[in-house]
């Protein structure tokens, strides 16, 4: 193999590399579209839940607000507003996650397609010679034996 050979080789195994990740990322993207319409499961009544069933129950802890004073008991007020803001942060978050696999499968399916169909760019980067080194010029070659000259 000569050089140009290799070069081709490397520019094609670069795009079955690209090929590969966009086979991967296409598949995220597929699992993340029943998350763009499911919502988390918020449970109503957490004070009824049955406490016996679990073996570690969870602990709440209220934290303290900057001004020392503890925060607002829970009214059904504030608990209509941390469940829409719950939902809106997980739907935020799905979105923002289907719109990244969307966007990588699109960049890596470009450089697949880029790399196997064509690549010659790249091609042309990798098989430039350099221009610091001078040309060598070759010895003038015999070509033929002149044996007629001293045959008597």
């Amino acid at each position: 193999m000569n050089k140009y050979q290799v070069v081709w080789l490397i520019i094609r195994l670069c795009g079955v590399y690209f090929a590969y990740l966009t086979l991967v990322t296409f598949l995220g993207l597929v699992g993340s579209i029943p998350a763009l319409f499911t919502l988390p499961k918020i449970d109503a009544n957490p004070k009824n839940a049955n406490v016996a069933t679990q073996p570690n129950p969870p602990v709440r802890v209220q934290p303290i607000s900057p001004n020392g004073n503890y925060n607002a008991p829970e009214t059904p007020e504030n608990k209509e507003k941390s469940d829409d803001s719950i939902t809106g942060k997980f739907k935020g978050e799905n979105v923002k996650n289907f719109a990244w696999f969307l966007l990588l499968t699109a960049i890596y399916g470009a450089a697949a397609w880029y790399l196997l169909r064509d690549g010659r760019l790249l091609y042309g980067i990798l098989n430039r010679e350099k221009p610091d080194e001078p040309l060598k010029e070759k010895e003038a070659e015999v070509t033929s034996l002149n044996l007629s000259d001293k045959q008597n």
